[in-house]
C-alpha cells in the first residue's frame, strides 16, 4: 500500500511539474512574441519603482528581517530582490493571461494532429510550437519535428484538409532544420486556369509558367533551373504542360534555341517545326546527330568561360543563345532496347550524351526537359534523374512512379482533375493547377513569334545545329582536332 501511495505521489508531483512547465512555457513564449527594447526598459523601470516603494513602505515589516539585521533601513539589495520577485510574478501572470488563448489553440491543434498518427521511431508526436494566423484564411503551423521527416508529413497531406478544415498548401523545413512548417489555407486551387489569362502577366525572360497554387501563380526561370522532368499518366495534362513550357520559353526569350527530340516522327511537336529557332529530331539517328553537336557546343562554351574567367553563360552578355533540349517521351529513348536492334547503337549514344548534358551543361547555358508517362528507373537513367532538380508530376497510377518522380506518393493522391499536378523544386513542393493551352492559342502565338523573326524584332546569336549525321560527324571531328592541336602546342 505504501508503494502505491509513493507511486501516486510521484505521479502527482510529475503532473504538477509538467503543469508548471506548461505555464512557464506559455508565459515565456508570449513574452518572446511581445518582447521589444521599449518593453524591456519598462520592466527594468518597474523593478526600480517597486524597489523604491519597498524601501519607503515596508522598512518596518517583519519580512525585511529576512534580508537585513537592521529592519529600520531596508537595503537596496533586499529591495531589488523583493521587487524582482514581485515583478516576476506580475509578468508571469500577465504573460500567462495574454498567452492563454495561444496555449489553448496550440493544445487543440496538437490533439487534432496526433490523430493523424505521425510519430518518430520512439513513438513521439512532433510538437506544435506555434500557430501563426497569417490572415486571408491562412495559418502557419510550426512543429518541432523530433526526427520526423518532411516526407512523412507529406504522406498525410490529404488528411490535413479533413483534420483542420483547410488544405496543406505547403510543407517545408524551417530555417532551423529541427522545425517543420505546414501552411494551411481555406482557399482552394482553381480547377481550370487558362494560359491566355496569365500569359501577359508573367513574361520574364527565360521563364515559363508552372501553374496556380493556393497562394499564387508560380513561374520558373529556366536559366536558374538546371533541368526539368515532366511525368504523368495519359490524360493527366503532361502533354499540355510540355507544350505550354516550350511556348512560354519561346515567347518570353529572344535568344533561345530549342531542340525537340520526338522519336515518334515528330508528331507531338509538329506545331513548332516552322520556327527558325526550333529543330526537331524525328528518329534515333537525328537525335544522336543533334546531341553530339550540343555536347560539342557545351565543351566550346566551357573553354570560353575558362578563357574569360566567367562562371556561367548569360545570353545578353556573352552573345550566345540559351539552348534547351526537350525530349517528348523519354521512355522511348531510355527504355530497354534489344541487343540485336538496329537502333541500339544510336540509343546508347543518345543516352550517354543526355547523361553528360544532365551532369555538366547548366553553366554552359544548356538545359534539359524530359517528359515521360513512365517515370521508372527502366525509363530514365538514375544518374540523369539525380540532376533533374525541377519536377512536375501529374496523376500517377503507381506508388513506384510517384516515388521516382517526387520521392513520395503524392502523385497518386492527386484529384482526378486534368492539369492538376505537384511542382517540386529542390525542397520546395506544392500542388498546382497547370494552365490549359488550346490549339488555337498555340497557333496564334507561334505566328506572332514567326512574324517577330521575319521583321527583325527577334534574332539568334548563333546558328542552329543541323539534324544530319554527316554534319555532326564533321563538327565533332573538327572539335576533337582543335583539342588535339591545343594539346600539342
Amino acid at each position: 500500500m505504501s508503494k502505491e501511495k509513493k507511486s501516486s505521489g510521484t505521479n502527482n508531483l510529475f503532473l504538477f511539474m509538467k503543469g508548471l512547465g506548461i505555464i512557464f512555457s506559455a508565459a515565456f513564449r508570449e513574452y518572446q512574441r511581445c518582447s521589444s527594447a521599449s518593453m524591456n526598459a519598462l520592466l527594468v523601470l518597474g523593478v526600480v519603482i517597486i524597489s523604491a516603494i519597498y524601501r519607503m513602505s515596508y522598512h518596518k515589516s517583519d519580512i525585511v528581517k529576512i534580508f537585513s539585521k537592521h529592519p529600520e533601513v531596508l537595503s537596496w539589495k533586499a529591495c531589488f530582490i523583493l521587487s524582482g520577485m514581485t515583478m516576476f510574478l506580475i509578468c508571469l501572470v500577465l504573460f500567462l493571461i495574454l498567452g492563454l488563448p495561444t496555449m489553448l489553440k496550440n493544445m487543440k491543434y496538437q490533439n487534432i494532429f496526433n490523430v493523424l498518427g505521425i510519430k518518430n521511431g520512439a513513438g513521439e508526436f512532433p510538437e506544435i510550437i506555434e500557430v501563426h494566423d497569417l490572415g486571408n484564411d491562412k495559418e502557419l503551423i510550426q512543429f518541432l519535428a523530433k526526427g520526423v521527416s518532411v516526407n512523412e508529413f507529406e504522406t498525410k497531406n490529404g488528411n490535413f484538409a479533413t483534420a483542420y478544415g483547410k488544405t496543406a498548401s505547403e510543407v517545408r523545413l524551417g530555417k532551423n532544420k529541427k522545425f517543420i512548417e505546414v501552411l494551411l489555407s481555406g482557399k482552394e486551387i482553381p480547377k481550370l486556369v487558362l494560359f491566355e489569362n496569365i500569359k501577359e502577366k508573367f513574361n520574364q525572360a527565360y521563364s515559363f509558367v508552372i501553374g496556380e497554387s493556393i497562394e499564387r501563380v508560380i513561374t520558373q526561370r529556366m536559366d536558374s533551373l538546371p533541368h526539368l522532368l515532366i511525368a504523368g499518366s495519359t490524360g493527366g495534362g503532361k502533354s499540355n504542360f510540355f507544350r505550354q513550357v516550350v511556348l512560354s520559353l519561346l515567347k518570353n526569350s529572344k535568344h533561345v534555341q530549342f531542340y525537340l527530340l520526338d522519336l515518334k516522327r515528330g508528331i507531338e511537336v509538329v506545331e513548332f517545326s516552322d520556327l527558325p529557332n526550333v529543330k526537331i529530331a524525328k528518329d534515333e539517328k537525328e537525335a544522336v546527330a543533334l546531341l553530339e553537336k550540343i555536347v560539342g557546343e557545351m565543351k566550346n562554351r566551357f573553354k570560353y568561360l575558362e578563357e574569360n574567367r566567367k562562371k556561367k553563360i548569360v545570353p545578353e552578355h556573352d552573345n550566345k543563345d540559351l539552348i534547351v533540349v526537350a525530349v517528348d517521351e523519354a521512355s522511348v529513348l531510355f527504355g530497354k532496347e534489344r541487343a540485336d536492334s538496329e537502333n541500339k547503337e544510336y540509343i546508347d549514344k543518345a543516352r550517354d550524351h543526355i547523361d553528360e548534358l544532365a551532369k555538366l551543361a547548366r553553366a554552359a547555358g544548356i538545359h534539359l526537359i524530359l517528359a515521360t508517362q513512365k517515370p521508372v528507373k527502366d525509363s530514365i537513367d538514375t544518374k540523369v534523374l539525380e540532376n533533374l532538380q525541377g519536377r512536375m508530376a501529374f496523376r500517377m497510377q503507381s506508388v513506384a512512379g510517384s516515388n521516382v518522380a517526387l520521392g513520395n506518393k503524392r502523385a497518386i493522391e492527386l484529384s482526378d482533375i486534368k492539369g492538376r499536378g505537384i511542382w517540386q523544386n529542390g525542397t520546395f513542393e506544392t500542388e498546382v493547377q497547370t494552365p490549359l493551352l488550346t490549339d488555337e492559342l498555340l497557333e496564334a502565338e507561334l505566328e506572332i513569334i514567326k512574324k517577330d523573326f521575319a521583321e527583325g524584332r527577334r534574332r539568334l546569336q548563333g546558328e542552329m545545329f543541323s539534324t544530319t549525321q554527316a554534319t555532326a560527324d564533321k563538327k565533332h571531328k573538327e572539335f576533337e582536332s582543335s583539342i588535339t592541336d591545343q594539346d600539342q602546342h
